[in-house]
């Protein structure tokens, strides 16, 4: 968690919206307004949801479904998301801002003009 808001905090400019799966956090150690990203069927409504509510930036990694041994795995709504934006990636929608080491999370920047 620390790693992608540090990086937020540091690189991304304080009037940027970022989508991720746990907007609260995010907005709360960096600084940066931050929406919801889940409940999208398809691509094309989470393309439509970036463009619907301005989204500079998405935070890609393991959703946070805290165990007994307060590991973060990866969560169901995870494993539908992340099919799409490897999709929207694919196409050019959006490119790749940050990775962490081991690529635990990766923060991509929407493209304009798609």
């Amino acid at each position: 968690m620390q790693a992608r808001t540090l990086w937020l905090r540091d690189h991304v400019p304080a009037d940027a919206v970022v989508m991720s799966e746990l907007p609260r956090a995010d907005y709360l150690y960096s600084g940066r307004h931050s929406v919801a990203l889940h409940g999208y069927s398809s691509e094309a409504a989470l393309d439509d949801a970036i463009q619907q509510q301005g989204v500079d930036y998405i935070i890609s990694g393991p959703g946070v479904l805290w165990t007994n041994n307060s590991v973060p795995v990866v969560t169901d709504e995870w494993k539908v998301v992340e099919p799409m934006i490897q999709a929207l990636l694919r196409v050019g929608r959006l490119q790749v801002a940050y990775a962490s080491d081991g690529q635990q999370v990766v923060v991509y920047q929407v493209v304009d003009g798609q």
